[in-house]
């Protein structure tokens, strides 16, 4: 590991202090206590208990048991650092009549941090005949309130008409349901086993259900008629925050084309996402796309790119963040803290860093090799 330069300055807003639970999480990597955390790459899944000195390979299926750089594990839900689910796809290698290709999936779970896993194939041609075929982007999504009740989410389609398949069992995938999704997937969180909320491929979709996943509904939240003025031309959903099932925060961006920069308002519910309250405008991103957040403790930690160069997280409340300095070249990032002093950043293309003290320094990761697959690149410090 190597602790960063100084190229470090300081944006911080004092917003609230709430206490805050656990939000959608990345599907990529998490830190789950400050020393313990999580990183998928190239279809493995990597587990580290020192801070990321070493990494040990808890992947429930590995590549020679399927076929060498065919997929495996696509996408990882951890709750807490021992109990964790992993949704896993294969290609078919029998033909199939209507497609090239067709895919199969399986629900791993573990409850000691991978020593073990156990496995139940996800029927998926019960609800498709077709598969998930060529258009499945072999990514996924999966969340897990409790050990029975699950949802997954098989994103297909292309980039310009996206569409999602979303499944949700309630017996720790033993069986499975399909929903009536309405092409709304990412970013799954449940607050209870019949409240969820989830974001579409499509930026402009925010969704609800209030049965368990077997429906969504797509919803929307009024923004303040200046914002509606002034940025007309886009607006992004992040996944919600929720306090309890009544209580929840949601960050929406707001773009207009010709601008080099957009307006993000943090709104508020009180009554489980029937109305929502805009309580505080930020800060805005260079543009309206995916809006990271993770949850601290008493704490939210959200942020957005100021310019190609810089990347500046906010701190909700202020406690001290240093901002790093983002490589020109990187793309999206994400982020993932456990409380105000120790989290992970992620920049794609670049790499992961992690602080312990509150942001005041950062020290990049080294990230496992793999055979296969795309790793993040580069060093912070540089």
């Amino acid at each position: 590991m190597r602790h960063l330069n100084s190229r470090l300055s300081l944006t911080l807003l004092a917003l609230l202090f709430l206490p805050f639970p656990t939000p959608a999480q990345s599907q990529f990597f998490q830190l789950l206590t400050p020393t313990t955390g999580w990183f998928l790459a190239a279809h493995r899944l990597f587990y580290t208990t020192d801070s990321g000195a070493h990494w040990s390979d808890i992947s429930p299926v590995q590549p020679f048991q399927i076929r060498v750089d065919k997929l495996g594990t696509v996408a990882v839900h951890f709750r807490g650092p021992v109990n964790a689910w992993a949704l896993i796809a294969v290609p078919d290698l029998g033909p199939s009549p209507n497609c090239d290709e067709n895919f199969s999936f399986d629900l791993a779970s573990t409850t000691d941090a991978g020593t073990h896993w156990s496995r139940h194939t996800i029927p998926i041609t019960e609800f498709y005949p077709n598969g998930a075929c060529r258009t499945f982007n072999g990514r996924g999504e999966i969340f897990f309130l409790d050990s029975n009740h699950g949802w997954i989410d098989l994103p297909t389609g292309t980039a310009g008409m996206p569409s999602s398949i979303v499944l949700y069992t309630t017996d720790g995938g033993i069986s499975w349901h399909t929903s009536d999704n309405q092409d709304c997937g990412a970013g799954l969180l449940f607050t209870t086993a019949r409240d969820g909320w989830s974001v579409s491929e499509i930026p402009e979709i925010f969704c609800v259900t209030h049965d368990g996943g077997a429906t969504f509904t797509e919803t929307t939240i009024t923004p303040p008629q200046e914002i509606a003025a002034a940025y007309p031309d886009r607006f992004s959903y992040a996944s919600p925050i929720f306090q309890d099932p009544n209580h929840g925060f949601e960050i929406v961006s707001y773009t207009k084309i010709n601008l080099s920069r957009a307006a993000m308002i943090l709104y508020e519910t009180r009554d489980a996402g029937r109305t929502w309250k805009p309580i505080r405008t930020l800060v805005g991103p260079t543009t309206g796309d995916f809006i990271p957040a993770s949850v601290a403790g008493s704490t939210l930690i959200t942020g957005y790119r100021s310019s190609r160069h810089t990347l500046r997280l906010i701190e909700v409340p202020t406690h001290g963040f240093e901002q790093p300095t983002m490589d020109s070249s990187s793309g999206g990032w994400d982020l993932s803290f456990i409380n105000e002093s120790n989290g992970w950043v992620l920049l794609y293309g670049v790499g992961l860093i992690s602080t312990h003290d509150a942001g005041q320094t950062w020290t990049n990761i080294t990230l496992p090799d793999t055979q296969f697959g795309f790793l993040p690149r580069g060093n912070w410090g540089e």
